[in-house]
């Protein structure tokens, strides 16, 4: 029989689940949740179910830990961008590159958006893993990029 010495869950969620609750803010943490209401009521209809879902399934998540017993905690992580070994491009990093790719009509969802590197990612979890003492939710990423700070970026490592 298999003896599990650690009930540690570590639940890749994302920094949706953060972010959309209404409020203008220059910094959020760990302690905002995305209001449903609001993103049923002001965004664009067809982000709900990805917004809803996330939302309420990382509730979920930390809910059923708390029921079981389970050491739960999630990684919220903004737009994950770097490279890929999926067999499609992702979303993610398809919207990231869309001023290199001339996707006019993504510009805007890049406006203020927080980004953070796979590496970064893979990181947080080690570390959450690591560290039994973090309890709870953690933002994974630290800032946001406008738009120019993106463009000059990009210019940089893609100058064709």
């Amino acid at each position: 029989m298999l003896k599990i010495k650690n009930k540690r869950v570590v639940y890749t969620s994302s920094a949706n689940t953060v972010i959309y609750n209404g409020q203008e803010m220059d910094m959020m943490d760990e302690s905002f949740w995305t209001d449903v209401d609001f993103v049923t009521q002001k965004l664009n209809p067809k982000t709900h179910p990805y917004l809803i879902s996330k939302t309420f399934t990382e509730r979920a998540v930390l809910e059923f830990g708390t029921q079981h017993g389970l050491d739960a905690v999630t990684v919220n992580p903004g737009l994950v961008v770097g490279p890929f070994i999926c067999p499609r491009f992702p979303d993610s990093v398809r919207s990231s590159l869309a001023l290199v790719l001339g996707n006019r009509s993504e510009y805007g969802f890049l406006l203020n958006i927080p980004m953070v590197h796979v590496d970064d990612v893979a990181r947080a979890h080690i570390f959450l893993l690591e560290y039994p003492d973090v309890k709870g939710r953690y933002n994974c990423s630290s800032n946001t990029i406008s738009l120019d700070k993106l463009s000059e970026f990009l210019r940089g490592k893609y100058p064709e």
